[in-house]
């Protein structure tokens, strides 16, 4: 401009990326699949990214040079999607409700036959967690909310701790 004033950052393109960003977030949180699947996540995410990159590029007056408006716009949005994004995809994606079931038994090693007999009050427990289950009067326990790979147990009966390998 002539008269030495800064040209003012287009605020309607501004405003409807927010839009379309607003509007893609509450359709991913909408639908439960999508919290769950990779893939659209890390779409999700890199959409984000140039969202915040046009924003970026926006307040970066016009004057400014040009390799400086694309320095900030392309490195705000990389530092988003590698440092902010990751959090942000760990607390927006839904876990998979995982159950760890079974039963605990003994063997009783009579003359007459072997028989399995239920453990009742077992404590089961995941490993370094503090998600366990107790065993009802069949031996049989369930913990939910599970973590993905559990590959042990441990089983503590009258003070005693019994490892179980899952694999």
């Amino acid at each position: 401009m002539s008269n030495g004033t800064q040209p003012k950052p287009n605020f309607v393109v501004v405003f409807a990326t927010v839009l379309v960003l607003l509007a893609f977030v509450v359709f991913v949180l909408a639908y439960g699949d999508l919290r769950t699947n990779h893939a659209a996540l890390t779409l999700a995410g890199a959409m984000t990214a140039a969202i915040i990159s046009v924003i970026l590029f926006s307040i970066v007056p016009s004057s400014a040079n040009p390799y400086l408006k694309l320095g900030v716009s392309f490195g705000g949005a990389a530092l988003f999607f590698y440092t902010i994004y990751p959090k942000m995809e760990a607390a927006i994606s839904r876990p998979p409700d995982l159950t760890i079931s079974g039963g605990i038994y003994y063997q009783n090693d009579g003359k007459s036959q072997a028989t399995l007999k239920p453990v009742a009050r077992a404590k089961v427990k995941i490993p370094y967690t503090d998600q366990e289950s107790e065993t009802n009067d069949l031996g049989e326990f369930a913990i939910h909310h599970a973590p993905e790979g559990v590959k042990a147990l441990f089983v503590v009966y009258k003070s005693l701790i019994y490892p179980v390998d899952l694999n």
